[in-house]
């Protein structure tokens, strides 16, 4: 009898087979974490954008217009028809009017109303959308009307 060194064809088969799904499986879910860190960083710089928005208003809500009907602003909550109603556009970088940045896929808008039976205190709703975060996010914060 031969002392054989080395693998059978099958062993190498079967082992080849393991490590192709193992490669699989690993690259397929390095894709996966790729897609949603994508996503995650789009909704972080989305409330980035959202929180200076609001600091803004804040610390100059004598300048910003006051909504006493919010009614068209809360009726026009359609994500297909957002992207068209929503005056400010946003990226990566910028925050700025819709004019400013036809390109910019994010849309936001905001609607300032008084608050029932508080006098001085008024509710902000900031709307914030994107191709990548799906539907439309509403944020709400009480300002202090000074």
């Amino acid at each position: 009898m031969k002392n054989q060194k080395g693998f059978t064809l099958v062993e190498v088969l079967v082992a080849g087979a393991i490590l192709a799904g193992v490669v699989y499986w690993f690259a397929g879910g390095t894709t996966f974490l790729s897609k949603r860190n994508k996503q995650l960083e789009e909704l972080m710089i989305m409330e980035r954008h959202v929180n200076a928005l609001y600091e803004n208003i804040q610390s100059n809500i004598d300048v910003y217009q006051i909504t006493y009907d919010p009614k068209e602003f809360n009726d026009n909550a359609d994500p297909s028809k957002l992207k068209d109603y929503l005056p400010m556009a946003w990226d990566m970088k910028i925050l700025t009017d819709v004019k400013n940045c036809k390109d910019c896929p994010g849309r936001m808008g905001y609607v300032i109303v008084p608050l029932d039976g508080y006098r001085g205190l008024y509710k902000l709703t900031i709307r914030a959308t994107h191709p990548k975060v799906p539907v439309f996010k509403d944020y709400n914060f009480l300002i202090n009307g000074k």
